[in-house]
């Protein structure tokens, strides 16, 4: 771990590292409070953005391959919407999913498990 973390160092100044966790904690903080406060239905683009990131996948392989610095700006910008769209619909699903507490009832019929939290969790890695 390490050595990795000194080529880090060695190629990125001291406050683009710094600066990057909380970039990637407003961007997420962000898309995900756009999840859940949006009306809209975003339902209907879970399809398309799981499409999307097989598509990120496959084009990052290939790119492995090819070495093309436009091809590796491309898939990083395209990443990064496809990362931005998983975040708000996985907020809005487990926002949607999630059992409204009643007043009178303040018992859930069905309580919100740790795996719900697993896809906001791997767009946090991911941004």
């Amino acid at each position: 771990m390490g050595l990795s973390m000194a080529s880090i160092f060695l190629v990125f100044t001291g406050t683009s590292i710094a600066r990057t966790p909380f970039i990637a904690a407003a961007m997420f903080g962000a898309t995900s409070l756009y999840g859940y406060t949006t009306k809209r239905d975003l339902s209907q683009f879970g399809s398309f953005l799981i499409m999307g990131l097989i598509g990120v996948v496959i084009a990052s392989l290939v790119n492995i391959f090819l070495a093309s610095s436009t091809l590796q700006f491309v898939v990083s910008i395209v990443g990064i919407l496809v990362f931005i769209g998983l975040t708000a619909w996985d907020t809005q699903s487990i926002k949607s999913s999630t059992p409204r507490i009643s007043m009178r009832n303040r018992s859930r019929s069905s309580p919100c498990s740790a795996h719900d939290a697993h896809p906001i969790e791997t767009s946090i890695i991911q941004l």
